[in-house]
């Protein structure tokens, strides 16, 4: 599915077949970036809300964007405590540092211009804060945030979560 728009007509599917999957990677996408409670996270590429909602769960104050309105409109059925809204990655519509923490599971292969969606990702963190992803090719990904971060990602110890062998990194905000 290349087209987001493509999301909207499989967003029923999708939240019966892949959501209780993916809840538990979320949650080891939430464990892992320490998000707990007070944290402001914004969960980009957010679908129906899965990851979204593991980050409340956790006691965060969670928002949750996807371009897909088929998705969210599942979302808030499934998720009506967590706010949802219509967005795109590469101009997001909040102020300069508003969160915490940016979570992004399983998104960042879907985004044409990762780099624009990086830095505006980047733009909405409060310093100190970090966008934490969960990636299905570890290498490839973390290659590409080193190009932009001109952080060194790639290492023996780079972490990994569990049975998903699928790289897990944090860019620290500036």
């Amino acid at each position: 599915m290349n087209d987001w728009r493509s999301y909207d007509e499989v967003a029923e599917a999708y939240e019966r077949v892949h959501a209780p999957r993916l809840a538990e990677v979320a949650r080891d996408l939430v464990g892992f970036a320490e998000i707990g409670p007070g944290t402001d996270v914004l969960d980009i590429g957010t679908g129906t809300g899965v990851a979204a909602q593991a980050a409340a769960d956790a006691g965060a104050r969670a928002v949750g964007i996807d371009p897909s309105t088929g998705m969210l409109e599942v979302g808030r059925r499934q998720r009506p405590s967590i706010p949802f809204a219509a967005a795109d990655t590469i101009d997001l519509p909040f102020r300069n540092g508003a969160f915490d923490a940016v979570t992004g599971n399983f998104v960042l292969s879907h985004f044409r211009r990762y780099e624009t969606a990086l830095f505006d990702m980047m733009r909405v963190l409060k310093p100190g804060g970090e966008a934490i992803f969960m990636v299905y090719n570890r290498i490839s990904w973390l290659n590409a945030m080193r190009g932009i971060t001109k952080v060194s990602l790639e290492h023996e110890d780079a972490p990994v979560l569990r049975k998903y062998s699928i790289g897990v990194s944090k860019l620290g905000g500036r």
